[in-house]
């Protein structure tokens, strides 16, 4: 998931200190970085990453199982955490 390194380095420049939406997806972010969740995310076909420039709006990639009229095909989701989330 390289989107995501690059965009966590964009992040790593935030200010120390930020609100609690902004901080708790950071932090979600970080966990999305980590070997044991990212093979996870991948062996299921799943690739979720931040837009470029707000962190609130998401981006999810899910490919189709495979021996299903689904596979090869690929789904996207976006969604937008609000000021109340998680």
């Amino acid at each position: 998931m390289k989107e995501i390194r690059g965009m966590l380095h964009n992040y790593e420049t935030a200010p120390i200190y930020c609100d609690l939406l902004h901080c708790r997806l950071l932090r979600e972010l970080v966990d999305l970085e980590k070997p044991g969740t990212r093979k996870i995310l991948a062996e299921n076909g799943i690739r979720m990453f931040p837009g470029e420039i707000d962190i609130t709006r998401w981006i999810v990639e899910i490919q189709g199982p495979p021996e299903t009229p689904y596979e090869g095909a690929r789904f996207y989701l976006s969604f937008e955490a609000g000021p109340n989330y998680p």
